[in-house]
C-alpha cells in the first residue's frame, strides 16, 4: 500500500509541473565577447528578452544600454574594474533561448561613438558622444 501511495505523490508532482524548468521572465545575456582594446573594450552580446515579441526596437536596445551600464543583467556580470566601461556595444536580439539556437533574431543593435574620437569615451560617462544602429535580421 505504501509503494502505491508513493506513485501517486510522484505522478501528482509530475501532473502539477513539479520539476519542470521554470519560463524565465525578463531580459537576460545568453552569450557574450569582449573585444579588449588599447582604449576599452568592445562587446558583443546576445540577448534574449523572454518576452513573445518586441514592438519597440529602440525602446528594448536602450533597455539594453542601460542594463550594461548598470551591470545589473540577471545571469552576467562585467568586469567593468579592469577595462572600464565598453567604448562600443553590439548585440543581437532574440526572443527566447529556443529561437537563438534556431537563429532566429529579432533585430541587431550597435551603440558606437564616432572613430573619429579614437574609441576614448564610454557608454557610461559619456552617452552623448554615442549613437545607436538598428537593423533587421533576414530570416534563414
Amino acid at each position: 500500500m505504501g509503494r502505491v501511495m508513493w506513485m501517486a505523490v510522484v505522478w501528482a508532482l509530475l501532473l502539477t509541473g513539479c520539476g519542470r524548468e521554470e519560463l524565465e521572465e525578463g531580459m537576460d545575456v545568453v552569450r557574450n565577447r569582449v573585444v579588449i582594446m588599447e582604449h576599452g573594450t568592445i562587446e558583443h552580446l546576445a540577448i534574449v528578452t523572454n518576452t513573445g515579441e518586441v514592438e519597440d526596437w529602440e525602446a528594448c536596445a536602450m533597455e539594453i544600454i542601460e542594463h550594461c551600464v548598470n551591470n545589473d543583467f540577471q545571469t552576467v556580470r562585467f568586469s567593468y574594474d579592469r577595462n572600464g566601461y565598453p567604448v562600443e556595444l553590439h548585440a543581437e536580439v532574440y526572443l527566447t533561448k529556443e529561437d537563438m539556437k534556431n537563429g532566429e533574431a529579432v533585430f541587431s543593435m550597435s551603440y558606437v561613438q564616432d572613430e573619429s574620437y579614437g574609441y576614448i569615451y564610454n557608454i557610461k560617462d559619456h552617452p552623448e558622444k554615442f549613437y545607436l544602429e538598428l537593423k533587421e535580421i533576414p530570416a534563414t
